[in-house]
């Protein structure tokens, strides 16, 4: 059995309510029966999110902060951003012009560049489980290594999603 602190790639429930949460990556399904179970693996999805620091553009330090200008690409500027793990950030001008900004550790306030706001990328880490079909996970046609929960099964998901966060 492994520590409540290992991370949890996947898991498995049994008919009978029980729980496997596998602990390590590179899971894949058709593993032996186990009273009914399915492999059930996480896949991390990043999710990008934007909050607006108010009007004027991003600084660092008090600073301007490396940037990307993007001619006439306001309104694809979040689209720009949200494809460059480089970015940031972003600002967009009254005049439809695009600042992609690719240095971390962005705030808000800075000088007045054609009415643009400081909007930077917050990203959030979101979980997703799919069903790799009937039998427990395998690695490299092995039983990895699990942690086994009695009559868990009805929160084998959470217990997943905690213990991978």
């Amino acid at each position: 059995l492994c520590s409540a602190s290992s991370s949890c790639y996947g898991y498995s429930v049994s008919v009978y309510k029980n729980c496997l949460l596998w602990t390590q990556p590179g899971l894949t399904g058709g593993g032996r029966d186990w009273g009914g179970a399915h492999c059930i693996v996480r896949i991390p999805m990043q999710m990008l999110q934007y909050t607006d620091l108010g009007p004027g553009i991003c600084v660092l330090n008090g600073r301007d902060p490396a940037y990307s200008y993007r001619d006439a690409q306001g309104a694809n500027c979040e689209d720009l951003c949200s494809a460059s793990s480089s970015c940031y950030g972003y600002s967009v001008s009254v005049y439809k012009n695009c600042l992609l900004w690719t240095q971390p550790g962005l705030t808000g306030g800075g000088r007045d560049w054609g009415g643009a706001h400081c909007i930077v990328r917050i990203p959030m880490q979101m979980l997703q489980y799919t069903d790799l079909g009937p039998g427990i996970c395998v690695l490299n046609g092995r039983d990895p290594a699990y942690s086994y929960r009695d009559a868990q099964g009805a929160n084998c998901e959470d217990l997943c999603s905690a213990s991978s966060s």
